[in-house]
């Protein structure tokens, strides 16, 4: 089942977070990737050649993701989980520490933050993460009702080089 927010179809239960089209400013690293996507136009790509780089948005509006991430296996939200979609190149040089996601305040004090080693097994190619809410480390006293900040980060092993494409 899925419902129309007005420009996309998400599962019920579904809150959209971010489309990495050309219509969101990014700040930091990465650019349009054009080849790479899954939905829209384009992803976001962070290339990483042995140092951590990131990409980061600030939403107009705080996200409220308090309420509506509910599993679309059953619909219980003690499974509440957050989904996203990676392409890797060398999915054996991922930096699986320094690589993450994160959502957090503006001033990126207070934060939920999910290194790449917490999104199972990861192949060359695409990737779908499909992560509960609860497996999100936190730093400082975010909350999951306010997230005014989007932050991605890519680091590779060692000198090796890794892209991503984030969407």
């Amino acid at each position: 089942n899925f419902k129309f927010d007005g420009t996309r179809l998400l599962p019920l239960g579904a809150v959209h977070i971010s489309d990495m089209e050309t219509t969101e400013t990014w700040a930091g690293t990465g650019s349009a990737d054009t080849t790479n996507f899954r939905q829209g136009t384009q992803g976001r790509l962070l290339t990483s050649t042995g140092a951590a780089v990131t990409g980061t948005r600030t939403p107009a509006t705080p996200l409220d993701l308090l309420n509506g991430l509910l599993s679309a296996v059953d619909y219980n939200t003690t499974t509440d989980r957050v989904q996203f979609d990676v392409f890797i190149d060398v999915a054996a040089n991922v930096d699986s520490t320094n690589t993450f996601l994160r959502l957090g305040n503006a001033g990126d004090t207070a934060y939920f933050q999910l290194p790449a080693s917490s999104w199972g097994t990861l192949v060359n190619g695409w990737n779908a993460i499909s992560v509960a809410r609860s497996a999100f480390t936190t730093t400082g006293a975010p909350v999951w009702s306010s997230l005014a900040k989007i932050t991605l980060s890519v680091d590779a092993t060692g000198a090796s080089t890794v892209n991503i494409t984030w969407d």
